[in-house]
């Protein structure tokens, strides 16, 4: 009865939030403008990148070639050039990144960013459209500005490193790299677009993203003046749907350049083209076919409109805020604000049985909790091995994330780090297995007090990752083994019950399901297949997911266990008999 009470709370709750309107944004209608983008101009930028530069991996020749290339053609502009070199950690060595960037100078004193990365994967020779295309469009915008006069400066950035974790655009943001052009006092960029890039094949429209790199994400102000620029401009934009906001959110992991910036509180967005052969475009991702003659001068033309008119849109019209927000339709947002506070009220019911359980003063929860403490222990156990393997340089070290999609590394057994994690994990195991049996309805207790702290641990940090990833297993979980627990006017069905089996299965699946179809859907875009199960420990050992998210994971994950054992006969003394 607490639960239902609870549940009925949570959803009047959210239905209230989800309600409340969200005040318009100020911002005016942008007139479209004929574009001067040179559609010939850009492909014979990319073959005069691509030709001489190959292979452009970060710290090799080609991408020193490269970032050569880039700072001859802004100097014949006539901008003023830097380059910044930084350090980075890439597969095992330590190689030397340079990012390169100019600055057309407006009549204010304020500046806008556009960005595109131009090194590459190892497993592409030319890398024509990632992002050979992206380096082209940057160029010819700073052709484009640097022949007008415009109200606030644009600085164009070519970034290296952003295969391997966006790490010259982190460097970029960090170390405030545009006061070596703009002056010690200099704020930052109001503004960024990142340009990352023309898929190979035909194109359909514009893509925006606006994920950051754990923290952040695009303003409700940016999203919606850039996708009103691109429609002024007579091309289709494709904003990222409610769901996918709220899988990035959640995440919190970028893919492209604005990621970075947005965890420096700069507002970017990311632009590329949305192609109508998805299937036959990922092939061509990060291989030996991603050359010159895939990529199209109609999708290459498409995408340097697009650009065009996002920048003079950003550049002219009036810098804005907004309340950060979730944007549901075209004409309906809801505020992060009220988003958090549903996510909060998701696990009322959780709450509400938590409290009722403890409140019984079952014996033996203080044994019960350092049980499942114990079963917790090997998943964290195994991952701060892997951790420790990867900082020694066991594990081929990385600066943030591991290798590029495709790239063989993330396919290969890595036999000693894999060893040194299994074995930490089987220690883990056996300390668990010396966990003292309780009773039932103190490990129950305690797998529900568990499950409770997982889950607000998990909202402090992040609330849509707590309600996305953890909210069906605090609806569904705390039922698992209901039906095999005795109780005083019901003894417990017989232990091969398949009906309890089955209903135990069945409630663990449904609590794990958002888990289980984002590491199928990763698996697919990033191309791995069941090397996923793989891939996710390496985000942990390389540092993309903290050991405190791996911690939240390891007690979700014990009182799973601990809910599943509380209904069997083994953990069932102490509870009397039923009468006859």
């Amino acid at each position: 009865m607490a639960f239902l009470i609870a549940a009925l709370t949570a959803i009047f709750l959210g239905r209230v939030l989800y309600g409340r309107p969200v005040a318009p944004l100020p911002i005016e209608e942008i007139p479209g403008r004929a574009a001067r983008f040179d559609t010939v101009r850009a492909m014979a930028d990319v073959h005069a990148l691509v030709d001489p530069c190959p292979r452009r991996v970060t710290g090799s020749a080609g991408a020193a070639c490269a970032a050569r290339f880039i700072e001859k053609r802004f100097r014949d502009l006539g901008l003023p050039v830097r380059t910044q070199k930084f350090p980075m950690w890439l597969r095992g060595r330590r190689v030397s990144g340079r990012n390169v960037f100019a600055l057309s100078r407006g009549t204010s004193t304020r500046a806008m960013l556009v960005l595109a990365h131009y090194d590459a994967s190892a497993t592409s020779r030319q890398s024509a459209a990632d992002n050979a295309s992206g380096v082209a469009t940057l160029l010819e915008l700073a052709r484009i500005f640097s022949g007008e006069t415009h109200e606030r400066g644009i600085l164009f950035l070519a970034t290296d490193g952003s295969e391997w974790g966006m790490i010259g655009a982190e460097r970029f943001a960090a170390m405030e790299a545009w006061k070596t052009l703009q002056g010690p006092y200099a704020t930052a960029p109001y503004g960024a677009l990142s340009l990352d890039f023309v898929k190979s094949g035909v194109a359909r429209g514009i893509a925006l993203h606006g994920s950051g790199q754990f923290e952040g994400y695009t303003p409700l102000w940016l999203r919606r003046l850039v996708a009103g620029a691109i429609r002024a401009a007579d091309i289709r934009v494709y904003p990222e749907t409610l769901p996918r906001q709220i899988v990035a959110r959640a995440l919190r992991v970028s893919w492209q350049d604005q990621g970075p910036l947005l965890r420096h509180g700069i507002p970017a967005i990311n632009l590329s083209t949305l192609e109508a052969d998805p299937a036959g475009a990922r092939r061509v991702y990060h291989t030996d076919a991603d050359v010159t003659a895939g990529l199209l001068p109609g999708a290459m033309g498409l995408y340097g409109r697009a650009a065009e008119a996002a920048a003079r849109g950003l550049n002219t019209a009036g810098v804005t805020d907004s309340e950060d927000a979730l944007s549901v339709t075209a004409h309906k947002t809801l505020s992060a604000s009220s988003a958090r506070w549903i996510a909060l009220a998701l696990f009322l019911p959780l709450l509400a049985l938590t409290a009722s359980t403890i409140a019984r003063r079952p014996a033996g929860l203080a044994r019960a909790a350092l049980c499942l403490a114990l079963l917790a222990l090997p998943l964290f156990a195994a991952l701060l091995a892997l951790r420790l393997s990867s900082l020694e340089n066991l594990l081929p070290r990385f600066e943030l994330y591991p290798a590029t999609p495709k790239d063989p590394f993330l396919t290969t057994w890595q036999p000693l780090p894999m060893i040194l994690s299994l074995g930490a994990g089987a220690l883990g195991a056996a300390l668990a297995a010396w966990a003292p049996r309780t009773g039932a309805s103190a490990l129950r207790a305690a797998a529900l007090l568990a499950l409770l702290a997982a889950c607000f641990w998990a909202w402090a940090r992040n609330d849509l990752a707590a309600a996305l990833l953890l909210a069906p297993a605090a609806w569904l979980w705390p039922w698992m083994g209901v039906l095999r627990r005795p109780s005083r006017s019901r003894p417990a069905l017989r232990p091969g019950s398949s009906a309890g089996r089955g209903l135990d299965a069945a409630l663990l699946l449904g609590g794990a399901t958002p888990v289980l179809i984002l590491l199928f859907l990763s698996g697919k875009r990033l191309c791995l297949g069941p090397w996923i199960l793989w891939y996710v420990p390496l985000q942990v050992a390389y540092g993309v997911f903290s050991l405190q998210a791996a911690a939240i994971a390891g007690i979700a994950l014990a009182a799973a266990i601990g809910l599943l054992r509380s209904g069997t006969p083994a953990e069932t003394e102490g509870v009397a008999a039923p009468r006859a």
